[in-house]
């Protein structure tokens, strides 16, 4: 405990020396710089005083990573820190993926608006728009989960187990992902699914023809 104490009083030290001798370097790099003797002697003045905290912050971080190791090695994958934390990551990448699925989808209605034939009947068009919504959100659960895959090793290497227990979690660890995602990909692609059938079926109520004839009809039906 006393080492951590020290370590953290030298981290906030070190850290305190780094944002002035930073503050220093971006007083001396005025515009044009580069091209004047005086200011370049100044920063590399800096510069030199500015290594040896350079490599004491270096140190220490070095050493906080092989204190942080062994804790974790001492607590074990198994923990409730390695599966908390392995369930951490798979919900980081869950909502990245979840909102580059929603910046597809708008993006990809935007573009829906501009086709030249996004005037052809309404059944049609309303397929289109389940068909953008459902396979971003597949694309991008799928992208997410392999991204998981490779994010998820890092988490049981910060805990050196050993080589059958690292290999068993990780197994674990993508089969729930999988089925995690494959749940969630099942309701998109039923709710799709239904959306279809249900349109399907009251396609008789829908425009069938051109749309701006449509409308021109019903305009001329007003009149």
């Amino acid at each position: 405990m006393e080492l951590v104490s020290d370590l953290s009083a030298d981290f906030v030290r070190t850290t305190k020396e780094l944002e002035r001798f930073e503050a220093e370097l971006s007083a001396a790099k005025s515009f044009g710089w580069w091209f004047r003797s005086a200011d370049r002697k100044a920063v590399n003045e800096i510069k030199q005083r500015m290594a040896p905290v350079e490599g004491e912050y270096n140190t220490l971080e070095s050493k906080r990573s092989n204190l942080e190791s062994e804790a974790r090695n001492e607590l074990g994958l198994w923990s409730e820190a390695g599966i908390g934390e392995a369930r951490d990551v798979f919900w980081t990448t869950y909502k990245r993926g979840r909102r580059s699925a929603q910046v597809g989808i708008v993006w990809d209605l935007v573009w829906e608006m501009f086709r030249a034939d996004n005037y052809e009947d309404s059944v049609n068009f309303l397929f289109r728009i389940i068909w953008i919504v459902v396979s971003n959100f597949v694309l991008f659960m799928i992208t997410s989960t392999i991204v998981f895959t490779f994010k998820v090793i890092s988490v049981i290497r910060s805990f050196q187990p050993s080589l059958i227990s690292g290999l068993f979690f990780y197994l674990v660890a993508v089969l729930a992902a999988l089925s995690t995602v494959g749940a969630m990909i099942g309701l998109v692609v039923g709710a799709g699914v239904g959306s279809a059938v249900v349109i399907g079926k009251n396609a008789r109520y829908l425009p069938q023809s051109n749309r701006r004839r449509y409308v021109r009809q019903q305009r001329q039906h007003q009149a």
